[in-house]
């Protein structure tokens, strides 16, 4: 080979390499803005449908004193056959703005694994402690003992919040 081969040999396989380093540059920016994407627009729930609770009850079935059920309009609270809360014990309400997914457990038992519809409300009697999983802080609005509490966080936020009767001030406004 001569030597202007030699050189437009050496040209080419520059081009090539400079071509792949761009190539590549360019599909990883790629990947980088669809990742992006894909991010900013995932439901601000975990997943879209209902997960089936392990305590199912129908009416035919539902005990006298069955656990708080998501309801549209006036809260349902677990409230005793008097219709006062317990002596000590904490009346907690969320009332669902939008769409968003909660898993509540009241001292220390599952009381609410699902995803609550915009306008859906559920009340629970707490007695000790209440942790709260929220899959959209923004959607949910909580009232403690008939008071509405300050919002738990922003929009697409999820949160664990732990309500007891020593931390109720840290929630209402």
């Amino acid at each position: 080979m001569s030597e202007l081969d030699e050189l437009a040999f050496e040209r080419r396989k520059q081009h090539a390499a400079r071509v792949f380093v761009v190539a590549t540059a360019g599909m990883l920016l790629v990947a980088a803005v669809v990742g992006y994407v894909v991010y900013r627009n995932r439901p601000a729930t975990d997943t879209p449908y209902e997960v089936a609770r392990p305590q199912v009850s129908t009416p035919s079935n539902r005990p006298a004193a069955a656990p708080a059920a998501p309801t549209r309009g006036p809260s349902v609270g677990a409230e005793t056959a008097g219709g006062r809360t317990p002596a000590g014990a904490m009346q907690l309400e969320l009332h669902a703005t939008s769409a968003c997914r909660i898993d509540a457990q009241v001292d220390g038992q599952p009381a609410l694994n699902r995803v609550l519809r915009s306008g859906e409300r559920t009340a629970f009697t707490v007695q000790e402690s209440a942790v709260l999983s929220i899959g959209d802080s923004a959607a949910v609005e909580l009232f403690i003992d008939g008071r509405r509490a300050r919002t738990l966080g922003r929009r697409g936020e999820a949160r664990t919040v732990r309500i007891t009767r020593e931390t109720i001030a840290d929630y209402l406004r």
